[in-house]
């Protein structure tokens, strides 16, 4: 038996290692698979492979933390530096400038001279001039923001998460952009918008009448479609929730559709900023005693969240 002439190590720093010596190794792999190699060559060549094996994941994770950072830091202030990217990570220019392209070809940035802005969504161009619709999206951006990274930190690899529409609700969707292996239910047209360059989410659109003021889609179709769909998760915005009469909203059919679907939900969680607490809109979407979760800012006093507690709803400050 000949013994083989790959080298014993590869001579290469941490996640630097060359494509060439890669394949060194792979050959070295065929000539254990033949035979054609001693058992100890063999045991210190599949070392190698492993030891470079496990590298490539430290990069992929270390790659997959650093999107994420990114990502959250433009939720959180709505811009982010290169310059300040390489001292929080202490990475090099290049790797920063390749996380960014990286982010942006998945279309989930912008990139701009010296770092990066949230990506825009070009379907909310028609509502420009529109001041009811700027104001709704304006009205306690920071908070729901806030909100927004909390709910999504609740979230796992694996589950099903069901949303309703309006603006908090659509700034969680925002915060689960880089989590793999998740599937999404949604009313909401801009949900899956905001969705459809995420290879690694699944998107469930309930289908319906569209009701273009937020989006939603609405009505038989809507509800046939939301009997058949099952959520580990249900994140709900609210027009407004009271603790003894309930979350209510301004639709009638979007409140059927969200009972339905809130039944079909294992959890149940508010996001609503403190002006929605103690407030009632028109339409009953379920009891407050349904709810397992509300999620709001440090803006809502002992008062507002005391009739929650005492209904036995966990209750989470942002």
């Amino acid at each position: 038996m000949r013994h083989c002439d790959l080298p014993l190590h590869l001579c290469v720093k941490p996640m630097q290692f060359a494509p060439s010596s890669w394949m060194e190794q792979i050959n070295g792999f065929s000539d254990i698979s033949s035979g054609a190699c001693s058992a100890q060559r063999g045991i210190e060549i599949l070392a190698t492979i492993f030891d470079i094996l496990r590298l490539m994941a430290r990069k992929a994770d270390n790659s997959a933390a650093r999107h994420e950072y990114i990502l959250r830091a433009l939720q959180e202030s709505g811009t982010v530096s290169i310059e300040s990217l390489c001292k929080t990570f202490g990475a090099s220019l290049a790797t920063i400038r390749r996380d960014l392209a990286d982010l942006e070809q998945r279309s989930l940035i912008k990139r701009v001279r010296g770092g990066a802005v949230p990506i825009g969504p070009l379907f909310y161009e028609p509502f420009r001039n529109d001041t009811s619709f700027q104001d709704k999206i304006a009205s306690f951006a920071y908070e729901k923001r806030r909100i927004a990274r909390v709910a999504a930190g609740m979230v796992q690899p694996g589950q099903t998460i069901a949303l309703s529409g309006g603006t908090t609700t659509t700034e969680v969707v925002r915060n689960l952009k880089t989590m793999r292996g998740i599937s999404i239910i949604t009313n909401t047209v801009n949900v899956a918008m905001e969705l459809s360059n995420c290879k690694d989410i699944e998107v469930i659109v309930t289908g319906g009448v569209l009701r273009g003021n937020w989006f939603t889609l609405i009505g038989p179709i809507a509800n046939a479609s939301t009997e058949m769909l099952f959520a580990d998760i249900i994140f709900l915005g609210v027009d407004g929730i009271d603790a003894q009469r309930g979350l209510t909203c301004t639709n009638p059919a979007e409140a059927e559709l969200l009972r339905k679907l809130t039944a079909q939900s294992t959890k149940k969680v508010v996001v609503a900023d403190h002006s929605k607490l103690g407030h009632m809109s028109k339409y009953l979407l379920c009891p407050t005693r349904n709810i397992d979760c509300l999620i709001t800012d440090s803006g809502a006093s002992r008062g507002l969240i005391a009739p929650f507690e005492k209904q036995g709803i966990s209750i989470i400050k942002a």
